[in-house]
């Protein structure tokens, strides 16, 4: 492997009784890579991110993840090596002011009820400068149930900065907004990729070229391509089963 690699995914198998999902599968994704994974519905993607987090056990095959194997690893433990999922479905407290949701998101190594009733200014500015990462340092008081769509997506991003993650995977990251908040989303990304790896899955095309990342697209649970989103879109097994050509 090489040690350059902060995610390598080896030879993964992911079946269900007899319908394999994900089918020998090899990933590698760099220290300060964006990689845009897509692909039509059903190809895997989900299922994926899910194996790679440790929510969906491997079947066969290995994942390494800072140079150490962790496919055995629970999704806690995976969380506490440096990983963070968003999911499609923005999961917020939405009774919680977006700072109070940022600040229960704890750190590795502070309790909860330290975050909560012992905030130090460092505490604070991290919370700060985070919201101000994913354009909500103007929304701090603000009622999470309140946010617009868009903003509940750049809130649960900021509940996983503040954890200091070194792989973000973001499963449909501007499903649901304006075309101003993807554009908005595109620059956050971007942003946060000088310090994190991210790892996003996506079907808005024009979102994805605007990332200028790596794109691995997966059909049918394995990968048909990869490359710039520029060779993506001229390859003609894309264009047959996901572009519509």
């Amino acid at each position: 492997m090489s040690n350059q690699a902060l995610l390598e995914v080896r030879d993964l198998l992911v079946s269900f009784g007899g319908f394999v999902a994900i089918d020998h599968v090899n990933l590698t994704v760099q220290s300060g890579e964006i990689r845009c994974i897509i692909g039509p519905n059903g190809a895997g993607k989900t299922t994926l991110l899910d194996a790679i987090c440790g929510k969906t056990p491997a079947t066969q095959g290995s994942i390494f993840f800072k140079g150490l194997r962790i496919d055995s690893e629970s999704e806690f433990k995976r969380t506490r090596m440096g990983m963070g999922r968003k999911f499609q479905t923005p999961s917020v407290y939405d009774d919680l002011t977006v700072y109070q949701n940022i600040q229960i998101s704890v750190p590795k190594g502070q309790s909860m009820l330290s975050a909560i009733f012992n905030s130090d200014d460092q505490f604070n500015q991290e919370i700060l400068e985070v919201a101000q990462t994913t354009n909500l340092v103007n929304m701090l008081d603000v009622q999470a149930g309140t946010l617009s769509h868009g903003q509940k997506q750049w809130l649960e991003i900021a509940m996983l900065l503040i954890q200091h993650p070194q792989l973000l995977l973001l499963d449909e990251p501007v499903a649901g907004m304006s075309l101003k908040e993807r554009d908005q989303t595109v620059d956050l990304i971007q942003r946060i990729s000088a310090i994190q790896a991210i790892v996003v899955i996506e079907h808005d095309m024009d979102f994805v070229k605007k990332l200028s990342g790596n794109v691995t697209v997966l059909h049918q649970g394995a990968i048909l391509c990869e490359g710039l989103i520029e060779q993506i879109q001229a390859d003609p097994r894309v264009r047959e089963v996901y572009l519509g050509d």
